[in-house]
């Protein structure tokens, strides 16, 4: 025995709690998707895209210990310069992350091309970069390099590379960017072609 249902969206379920009823639609304009709602807040719990493939967008709540929950990656950041003898932030914008668990560890991985301009013939000049979440700083300096100052001026160069693991508790967006200085105001501190990544684990 078979029936068929000619509608575009069916409900299971008659609980007078709707958050324990569900709603699986199809478009109006049939394209091979179906999704899965919750009804009292039309939160995605499943859906079948195009080619068949079955997704849990939302739904999810809990995670194994070490399991990697999220993991982002950015478009290159083309980087910032400055001249500021005291930290400024030297990304061109900040990368972000929304944790999905309140149990988990961020880890915020960036590598750069940093370098520092010359400041002056036998003068020598420092650029300084750290990955900062909003204005604080998480960890240590990484120094990019010092120009000269045995009568020479030339420019210094070096990789930045950083790395930091953080405590999360909450649901709140994070943000982060590197920071920089530089020793001599006549020589600037570069941060340029930054590559990012953020992971969340669960703990």
């Amino acid at each position: 025995m078979s029936a068929q249902l000619n509608l575009t969206t069916v409900k299971l379920g008659n609980n007078a709690d709707t958050s324990k009823n569900f709603l699986i639609s199809v478009p109006s304009v049939a394209d091979g998707t179906l999704t899965i709602v919750r009804e009292s807040d039309s939160r995605q719990t499943m859906a079948v895209d195009v080619n068949g493939k079955v997704s849990f967008p939302q739904g999810r709540s809990s995670w194994n210990t070490g399991e990697v929950i999220q993991h982002l990656s950015f478009a290159v950041d083309a980087g910032g310069s400055t001249n500021s003898t005291t930290r400024v932030n030297v990304s061109a914008g900040a990368k972000s992350i929304t944790p999905k668990s309140t149990n988990s560890r961020i880890i915020v991985s960036v590598t750069a091309f940093g370098s520092v301009a010359a400041g002056g013939v036998g003068t020598n000049t420092q650029a300084s970069f750290d990955l900062s979440e909003g204005v604080i700083g998480l960890g240590p300096v990484c120094s990019c390099g010092i120009t000269s100052g045995a009568g020479a001026n030339v420019n210094a160069y070096g990789a930045i590379a950083m790395q930091v693991s953080l405590t999360n508790t909450a649901l709140t967006t994070r943000s982060f960017s590197i920071f920089g200085q530089t020793s001599n105001a006549a020589g600037a501190a570069n941060a340029t072609l930054q590559y990012w990544t953020i992971m969340e684990v669960q703990q």
